[in-house]
């Protein structure tokens, strides 16, 4: 019988509380070990979820730079402690377009996502802050994460 590789796909932010959850259990239990590694550590390893241009965090640094109008730049590559001001943003057209993508990416995370306000992404200091606003409400509780 010969052995093929299997592939499991799940949505990144599922995956994302998937993370989370285990690396909480890790903190206060004895750790799972799989080909000596803690889980953890050996789901990042075999998964591409660092890489893959499906995280909210990916999504974000994409929309920033598009509306600032680089569309050359690899978003992987922003920094998250870069201000928000280095793209420009103070005009309040670009605020409206970059709250239109943050919602357009909350709702692809999850359907229920409430809509962010402009005020809201106005306020983001940091590339960071705009990814974690958009986390904070596409936020998929644990109890209604669905593997796909």
């Amino acid at each position: 019988m010969s052995r093929k590789n299997q592939f499991i796909k799940v949505h990144p932010q599922s995956f994302d509380n998937l993370m989370k959850a285990v690396t909480k259990f890790e903190k206060t239990n004895p750790a799972i070990k799989v080909k000596n590694m803690k889980l953890s550590k050996f789901l990042f390893e075999v998964s591409d979820y660092q890489n893959s241009t499906a995280t909210i965090a990916y999504q974000v640094k994409r929309a920033i730079l598009l509306v600032y109008g680089d569309r050359d730049t690899d978003p992987l590559t922003v920094d998250d402690n870069i201000n928000m001001s280095t793209y420009g943003f103070s005009d309040p057209e670009n605020y409206n377009d970059l709250t239109a993508s943050f919602n357009k990416i909350a709702k692809g995370n999850n359907a229920s996502a409430r809509k962010l306000l402009r005020k809201e992404v106005r306020a983001c200091a940091k590339v960071k802050n705009c990814v974690e606003l958009v986390r904070k409400v596409s936020d998929v509780s644990p109890t209604k994460v669905n593997v796909k």
